[in-house]
């Protein structure tokens, strides 16, 4: 084609592609038209999708009123005799109204370490290694210094922070402070050496196994057994070296995996050995890791901190005790020869006569003030003057010295290179001084010297972490924060100071704020609903656009339906004091508006809760007494229903034979079919039937506590004096006259559960000095409130602190062998409530008396057995059994299912989950009727749970008929713009033919008057 020619107009000089563009828009009309109605149908789709939301805020609120969440929540408030109280309180979603005494025993902990001092914050501590804060790896380089190290700590994320302290003046000691309260505290791995003493000093050198088990111990759990532990740990250098397990040396390597070790352990042990290494599979948190498990031995030495890393044992976190000294003392007299504590102070320079006098302060910082002593030889042996000893004695005086009463001591001596040393008897921070001045009035040498510090007295565990303790109504509770959730569902206790025997009351009870803005939020959730849709039907002004769905009867008639459920009216015989919602001060406007008197609604809520609790949920009544309104279920249709009984619930009850009297002793065994729990009466001969039937009745009223003892131990071989509390174990007996198995070193292992069931477990470390009180108390210390330990004639008893069914139960073994050295524990008496079963005297027509028995709960579920040992006097022959029977019936001529006094209707049917109870005693085909109403939100819900739905609500079919609406106008337009698409090409193309004709019928013309042209010229000439 030629392209001048395809330019409009160049030929023909017709601008015939404007003409095309003019023909394509008049064709283009019903595009435009088109495009509108999708216009106007996304708008509607838009505005259902607005309407939607607001339907689902108004199902939101009014679920809340229905089911009763709303309206049922409760406050928590706090009362308390003192003051501050030690703890706050708070109600959330599933607290139950109630009284609850609360006695904060103690606050929750964290853990505080303290290192080494040393003489600068900011000088390089020399030393190199690695170790582990809370499993995170810290390295140590020679150029470290506190601070430097300090901010290590601190950037790697350990849960600890680490900060320099002061302690006196030129001393700084790094200090390590929990992230977190809890008796578990902080988790210090030293893989090197660098924690150690002489280096930063948190661990004292000592190790004890970490995690015993009844006959070995568990090292810490890794992720696998295939990998080198060093990896796994994050360690840059792996520990190696030799360790000591159960007195057998071998040599470890962290390089290798978890199983290998284990492997290296089994080899280095022998063959045959009592003593066995594994791996074993544990869960931790839901995740399955690996632990090395040694067994046959608690017995580990650990110089190389292999063991340490693998968990197996711990470093000891001993406080440091305070030690001051004097310099090497020599005799003056004669050759020099070190000082003893039988060296006279005449022999180390002083002359008799003159004095010397003794000042300092104690640990505590109280003044000791021992005063002059003159130097006599009257008060030494031999004539050789006053010696150090006697000195040593002055200083370790109970009354005035360093071992005064009230005061922390501290003991002096002479050690063995002459120096007169005086260290506190426990670790820890101490402000011991003393000085030893020689007056010398008579010209006499004697100089004792300064005594300095050798030692400073510390407390590694500066503050040791702690769970939170508390007692609540009686039940002894501890958790590792302040902030404890977990002992009374749906309350919180924030506990703020420790105030041990003070008891707080707290309160729990409806939150009457929460409910009136529940309701509100219920009622304005509607008002803009309905709001938006008046907004819809309202006519606009002259030349403005009408609202998407104007006019729209489907979204009149779901605002009619909605509006019908608030509306909603109920029975004054089901709703009692409300019957709509006008009697909470909600009234409806003639704009169709709900507007709330809250004051009115407050009065309403706070005098019957209930009450208003019907009235927006579900609710009944029957007409009888003998029917009550139990519960009912999300299909239960509302409506009055006719119950029909066809047999009523029956108890468990027995008669006996004809009672004589008692000729000799008996005894009756009941044992209550619904809990389990056993009675035994036992009959005094000669017992008449009233004697008999109190007898039966004390004993079935009877609770008891769980109680459980092990075997008796003594004092002597004779096994004629028992052990008491200071019974050492170590050389006890038992029974038998045997000895005890235990030996100083062994370990004891000591697990159970409480009495609700939950798991404790501990040790205790035999010494020469452990006491059968020892162990009573490690045992009460983990039980606490929950149950009393006491020793009773040489026996170790556990008693449940509340009557009733208990888990309580008691294991110990040696962690060697896990023999039980102390024999196993019974369960002497077992807990058990009150039992629901009475006896009574049953006289039949012939003025015959029988025993009778009863249990006072209904159905198949409960009953009894009885069974009298010997006779038959009391008239139960053989084993006799008594059981229940369950209600049957109807509810609305529809089939229900019964359980003990509870009617249920069945699924399927229109009283679905309705539940009545049935008290009557006969069948009764017309017992009497049930209504079941829902209230104003559960009507709502009804109503709005067909509008809303994902894909499946009125809603969404509205907006996907709209959707497929515009999916159809789009293909149509697609199809008219693809035909015009056709049509401007077809004109191109024709325009196009009609210029290229122009255009040669123009060229020809120019041809031929050119040849016209040249012909006249010729004829001219």
């Amino acid at each position: 084609m030629d392209p001048i020619s395809s330019i409009s107009g160049i030929a023909s000089g017709i601008q015939w592609r404007d003409m095309i563009d003019q023909i394509m828009q008049i064709e283009s009309a019903p595009i435009d038209a088109l495009n509108a109605r999708i216009a106007l149908a996304q708008q509607r789709s838009n505005a259902w999708s607005t309407f939607k939301s607001k339907v689902q805020a108004f199902y939101d609120a009014a679920q809340a009123l229905a089911d009763g969440s709303a309206l049922g929540k409760l406050g928590a408030s706090v009362s308390y005799a003192g003051s501050v109280a030690p703890l706050a309180a708070s109600a959330s979603d599933g607290a139950v109204a109630g009284h609850y005494q609360v006695v904060v025993e103690r606050l929750a902990a964290a853990e505080k370490l303290g290192g080494e001092t040393f003489a600068s914050p900011t000088s390089a501590l020399g030393l190199s290694g690695e170790f582990l804060v809370n499993g995170v790896r810290i390295g140590v380089d020679p150029a470290d210094t506190l601070t430097t190290l300090a901010r290590r700590i601190n950037d790697a994320g350990a849960g600890v922070s680490a900060s320099v302290v002061s302690t006196t003046a030129g001393r700084y000691r790094l200090v390590l402070t929990s992230s977190r309260t809890g008796a578990a505290g902080i988790d210090l791995t030293d893989a090197s050496g660098v924690l150690g003493p002489g280096a930063l000093g948190f661990l004292d050198g000592t190790v004890a196994a970490r995690n015993l088990i009844s006959n070995g111990a568990l090292g810490d759990g890794f992720a696998d057994d295939t990998t080198p532990v060093a990896a796994l740990l994050g360690l840059q250098t792996p520990p190696s070296g030799t360790v000591t397990i159960g007195g057998v040396s071998m040599t470890l390597d962290l390089s290798r995996s978890l199983a290998d070790i284990a492997a290296d352990i089994n080899t280095a042990l022998g063959a045959g050995s009592s003593i066995q290494a594994s791996v074993v599979d544990d869960v931790v948190d839901g995740a399955t890791v690996k632990r090395l498990r040694i067994t046959g031995t608690t017995s580990f030495a650990d110089p190389s901190h292999v063991l340490e890393s693998l968990g197996l044992v711990e470093g000891g976190r001993a406080a440091v005790a305070q030690s001051i000294q004097t310099g090497v003392l020599t005799t003056k007299v004669g050759p020099p020869t070190t000082a003893t504590a039988a060296t006279s102070l005449l022999d180390l320079g002083a002359l008799e006569g003159e004095t010397l006098t003794i000042t300092g302060t104690r640990a505590d910082g109280s003044a000791l003030t021992l005063g002059t002593f003159t130097i006599s030889s009257t008060l030494a042996d031999a004539g050789h003057g006053l010696t150090l000893g006697d000195l040593v004695n002055a200083l370790n005086d109970p009354t005035s010295g360093l071992r005064a009463a009230g005061h922390p001591t501290a003991t002096a001596s002479i050690s063995a290179d002459g120096r007169l040393v005086i260290t506190d008897d426990v670790g820890g921070d101490s402000r011991l001084s003393v000085s030893i001045v020689a007056n010398n009035e008579l010209g006499g040498s004697l100089d004792l010297g300064p005594l300095s510090t050798a030692t400073v007295g510390r407390a590694r565990t500066i503050t040791a972490g702690a769970d939170a303790a508390m007692y609540v109504d009686g039940a002894y509770v501890q958790r590792a924060s302040n902030t404890i959730t977990d002992v009374i569902p749906g309350v919180t206790f924030d506990l703020l100071a420790a105030s041990p025997g003070n008891v707080v009351d707290v309160n729990v009870q409806r939150d009457v704020d929460g409910a009136v803005a529940a309701i509100k939020s219920f009622v304005n959730a509607y008002n803009d609903l309905s709001n938006w849709v008046a907004a819809q039907m309202t006519p606009p002004p002259t030349g403005v656009a009408a609202p998407p769905l104007f006019g729209d009867s489907i979204l009149r008639s779901m605002r009619a339906q909605l509006n019908t459920a608030m509306q909603r009216v109920l029975a004054p015989g089901v709703a009692g004091a409300y019957t709509r919602l006008a009697d909470l001060g909600i009234e409806i406007d003639r704009n169709g508006r709900y507007t709330i008197n809250e004051s009115k609604l407050r009065d309403a809520v706070t005098a019957d809760p209930s009450a208003v609790a019907r009235l927006f949920g579900l609710s009944g009544t029957t007409t009888t007494g003998a029917l009550a309104y139990v519960g009912a279920g999300a299909a239960t249709t509302p409506g009055t229903y006719q119950v029909a009984i066809t047999a009523a619930a029956t108890r468990a009850a027995a008669v006996a034979g004809a009672f004589s009297t008692v000729a000799a002793g008996d005894t009756l065994t009941i044992t209550d079919l619904g809990t389990g729990k056993r009675y035994v009466v036992n009959i005094a001969a000669g017992a008449d039937i009233e004697t008999v039937v109190s007898a039966i009745n004390a004993e079935l009223g009877r609770a008891t506590s769980q109680q459980i003892t092990l075997p008796a131990i003594y004092a002597d071989a004779a096994a004629t004096t028992p052990a008491d509390e200071t019974t050492p174990l170590v050389g006890s007996y038992t029974g038998a006259g045997s000895p005890l198995a235990l030996a100083d070193g062994d370990t004891l292992s000591i697990t159970g559960t409480t009495s609700t069931g939950s798991s404790f477990s501990t040790s205790l470390q035999v010494t020469a000095a452990s006491t059968l009180g020892d162990l009573r108390a490690a045992i009460q210390n983990q039980l606490g409130a929950d149950a009393t330990v006491t020793v009773d004639n040489g026996q170790l008893v556990v008693t449940s602190a509340k009557t009733g069914s208990s888990l309580l139960s008691l294991s110990i073994t040696k962690a060697a062998d896990a023999s039980t050295p102390l024999g196993a524990s019974t369960v002497a008496t077992e807990g058990r409530p009150a039992a629901h079963i009475t006896a009574s005297v049953f006289t039949d027509a012939g003025g015959v008396q029988h025993i009778q028995l009863t249990d006072s709960d209904y159905g198949s579920a409960n009953g009894f057995t009885v069974e009298q040992a010997n006779g038959s006097e009391l008239g139960f022959v053989g084993l006799v059994t008594a059981t229940g029977t369950d209600v049957q019936g109807t509810i609305g001529g529809m089939p229900a299912t019964g359980t003990g006094q509870l009617l249920t209707g069945a699924a399927g049917t229109a009283v679905e989950g309705l539940m009545v109870s049935y008290t009557g005693t006969t069948a009764n085909p017309a017992a009497g009727s049930i209504t079941f109403s829902r209230g104003v939100a559960s009507a709502a819900l009804l109503a709005a749970d067909p509008l809303l739905g994902a894909g499946s609500g009125a809603i969404d079919a509205i907006t996907q008929r709209l959707a497929d609406g515009i999916a159809g106008y789009n293909t149509r337009i697609d199809d008219i713009q693809e035909r015009l698409d056709r049509r401007r090409e077809e004109l191109i193309r024709r325009f196009t033919a009609m210029e290229q004709a122009i255009a040669r019928s123009q060229s020809q013309m120019q041809w031929l008057s050119g040849q016209i042209n040249a012909l006249a010229a010729n004829s001219k000439n």
